[in-house]
């Protein structure tokens, strides 16, 4: 046997020897997900979706707003009211009481006489001007414009709380429980209520009650 024909042996051997471990290898290698299977999207929204009963964020912010607005003047309304002031006149009474001498010529002479009198005067006074533009305009829009920065500074911080205490919650459903975060969701849950008036622990508390009420009735539908 020549050279040449053993080195044709040999790669024969090591092609055999190899093909089988190349089709182990792609034999273990993992198939691909299929179209269905759950992703982690979907698992975050199913979970988020098992709160679906609390009060909204939406919800929470217009009691806030509602709390807000109750506290505070609407500056837009009271430079309304100030124009329409002008409508309205100015009563400026004056008393007055005197003497006075009164002369008179007759056949026999002239008669001197001396009168009390006593004089009431009034007057009706219209400030129309103001019904244009009202001196204190400048300044209920420099309130209006505190107020709208007021509102949004709100409307930020409940979002932030809200969400944070959503976010929380999600953690302890996965397992991821601390002291930490239990007190801070009580925390959240009160810096919410006092926001609100105390509507966001009413709504709450009416939420898990409707909840935990319904619970059985979809339990003994869906065994």
């Amino acid at each position: 046997m020549s050279a040449v024909v053993r080195r044709v042996c040999v790669v024969a051997v090591f092609m055999l020897q190899a093909c089988p471990a190349a089709a182990q290898t792609r034999a273990e290698e993992p198939a691909p997900p299929s179209v269905g299977s759950a992703t982690p999207e979907s698992e975050l929204a199913a979970l988020a979706a098992r709160f679906d009963h609390e009060p909204t964020v939406a919800e929470v912010l217009r009691e806030a707003l509602a709390v807000h607005d109750a506290n505070h003047t609407n500056p837009t309304r009271a430079a309304r009211r100030a124009r329409r002031s002008a409508l309205l006149p100015e009563l400026r009474m004056r008393a007055r009481r005197g003497r006075e001498r009164d002369a008179s010529e007759t056949q026999s002479g002239t008669n001197l006489s001396t009168d009390d009198d006593a004089l009431l005067e009034g007057a009706l006074v219209f400030h129309l001007p103001r019904a244009v533009y009202s001196g204190d305009e400048a300044a209920w829009s420099r309130e209006s414009r505190a107020q709208t920065a007021a509102r949004v500074q709100l409307v930020r911080l409940v979002v932030s709380l809200y969400f944070e205490r959503r976010r929380l919650q999600m953690e302890h459903a996965l397992g991821d429980v601390s002291i930490e975060s239990v007190v801070r969701i009580a925390e959240l849950e009160a810096l919410l209520d006092g926001l609100t008036g105390g509507r966001y622990g009413e709504m709450l508390r009416a939420s898990q009650e409707a909840h935990a009420s319904s619970r059985p009735a979809e339990e003994r539908r869906n065994p």
